[in-house]
């Protein structure tokens, strides 16, 4: 009896018919684990009801993502279920990602107290930050035109303190956010790739958080805005950057290591830019980007050869000749 129990669980019938087994329940416990982490967390939290040996895997996931919205429409609830989550984990958390509203950072100190657990306890190597971008996108329309927009700009500013200082840290994205100083990364001498997109930054922010950032090798700015007219990028061990989307500011790159830069749908001025990087081996760019682009280079990367490829075309290389 108890046998032909266990048969019917362990096997699905559809019209009659006997299907395979269930396998997966049968996968050992570190599959089991990389599989679930790869769900978003409240799918992989979900996975308890399956049975008693399902109860406690999610407790190990190594990738986190937590998407305040979802896992409750009630702000306060949802912060709540959220902590119990965080604060069960067993192990070391290898990623985190956040998708939260601007009000959460000012009116609770979850996201601080999660960010901090898990770099202090869970030896977080990277994390992924971004506040929702609707609300993000109706606040800057509004905050260009009306006059009480300081007001309430704090909701998308990153909290003061070295908030992304960790001793495994290695990876940072932030999304829709405005940076007003490059404090939350003082200290952060081991991160290595640093995403901002849409985010606002202040005057010196992006130099401020470069200085900081000593051991960077990866930068992508994606549909960001500078409150600044210069952008400036000085770094010695910058190796890939990315920039998407920058209009009509004054541009100064200067990296000696730096091999392959990405320039997309920016626009900036020639007389004002400069690009000095003696070891660029690939420029990736498009067309909107060309007019700006091959007046600076030609002036400052005599003799390079480099990778050239234009979106859309084929890839080619040659050389860049004054002349």
């Amino acid at each position: 009896m108890q046998k032909g129990k266990r048969q019917k669980l362990n096997e699905i019938t559809i019209d009659g018919e006997n299907e395979a087994p269930d396998l997966i329940s049968k996968l050992p416990d570190e599959l089991l684990h990389s599989i679930i982490s790869f769900l978003p967390t409240k799918e992989a939290v979900a996975t308890s009801v399956y049975s008693k040996r399902w109860s406690f895997l999610w407790k190990s996931l190594s990738r986190l993502y937590l998407d305040l919205y979802q896992i409750n429409n009630h702000r306060a609830r949802s912060l709540a279920i959220a902590d119990k989550i965080v604060s069960s984990l067993s192990f070391s958390v290898d990623f985190f990602h956040l998708h939260h509203s601007p009000r959460t950072w000012v009116r609770s100190d979850y996201m601080l107290r999660w960010i901090d657990f898990l770099k202090n306890e869970k030896k977080l190597k990277g994390i992924s930050l971004s506040c929702d971008k609707i609300t993000a996108i109706n606040f800057i329309r509004w905050f260009r035109v009306s006059k009480l927009g300081e007001r309430i700009i704090h909701k998308f500013v990153i909290p003061k303190g070295s908030i992304f200082k960790g001793r495994f840290l290695q990876f940072v994205e932030l999304n829709e956010y405005v940076l007003k100083n490059g404090l939350p990364f003082k200290g952060c001498v081991n991160i290595k790739t640093l995403k901002l997109g849409g985010c606002i930054l202040a005057d010196n922010t992006l130099v401020e958080t470069l200085k900081s950032c000593k051991e960077l090798e990866k930068l992508t700015l994606r549909h960001c805005s500078f409150m600044s007219t210069d952008v400036s990028i000085r770094h010695q061990k910058l190796k890939l950057l990315e920039i998407f989307h920058i209009q009509e500011q004054s541009f100064c790159l200067i990296s000696e290591r730096l091999d392959k830069l990405v320039l997309e749908d920016c626009v900036f001025s020639t007389t004002k830019s400069r690009i000095l990087c003696p070891n660029l081996q690939v420029l990736q760019t498009n067309v909107a980007s060309l007019p700006s682009l091959w007046g600076v280079l030609t002036e400052s990367q005599q003799g390079a050869a480099i990778t050239f490829s234009l979106a859309g075309a084929l890839t080619v290389k040659r050389r860049i000749n004054m002349g």
